[in-house]
């Protein structure tokens, strides 16, 4: 299982335990993790969100 910790501006720690390919998925387990709304998810990650999920997809490949 991999794991990834990530720390943004906003002052919030993620970690997402389990990873699939679709980044909607992702960005809901976040939200879900963090009660979040989507304005303060784009505000937080912006554009690292598309690295984010391609770094995920590497890692989980790898896996």
């Amino acid at each position: 299982m991999s794991r990834i910790l990530l720390s943004r501006s906003l002052g919030f720690h993620i970690e997402i335990a389990s990873i699939t390919d679709d980044r909607l998925t992702v960005l809901e387990s976040i939200q879900q993790q963090q009660h979040l709304s989507l304005g303060e998810m784009r505000r937080g990650f912006g554009e690292d969100l598309l690295k984010l999920t391609v770094r995920l997809q590497a890692i989980q490949g790898s896996s």
